[in-house]
């Protein structure tokens, strides 16, 4: 489990997620917490690029290098954007049902939280593969 990931509140701007987004160029999840560290949501990378490059997303081609348009983020907010209802496991969830959530949800990174549902980590496929691969050597 990685501990301290990326967290935002749901009333920030786009512009500052954008900001803690590039802060840690690792991070591929920001997680939406209210003000007792609840998880409330996640953004994921490719829904931050889906904003700034909405033609790209569809397969249209623009032209290189540089944007054709100006993205207004104007006043939106995180809660605008977040994942409301974000899988996430606990700190003793075992490896196997964790692969599980990764391979059904079609992700690479899941929040850990407590009982409480407030957030103490996060856990990504890699650090999965690396358990399952010392498990192998014992």
């Amino acid at each position: 489990m990685v501990d301290n990931p990326s967290i935002i509140r749901p009333d920030a701007l786009l512009t500052e997620l954008l900001d803690k987004m590039v802060e840690d160029t690792r991070t591929r999840h920001v997680y939406v917490e209210d003000k007792q560290q609840r998880l409330l949501g996640v953004v994921r990378m490719t829904t931050v690029t889906g904003i700034l490059f909405p033609l790209q997303t569809l397969g249209a081609e623009m032209p290189e290098p540089h944007l054709s348009h100006q993205v207004n983020l104007g006043g939106q907010t995180v809660r605008d954007v977040m994942n409301k209802e974000p899988r996430s496991v606990q700190a003793d969830t075992g490896l196997q049902d964790m692969a599980r959530v990764f391979l059904k949800e079609k992700i690479t990174e899941l929040p850990v939280v407590d009982k409480a549902n407030r957030l103490i980590g996060q856990v990504n496929m890699y650090e999965i593969i690396k358990a399952y691969l010392q498990l192998r050597q014992e």
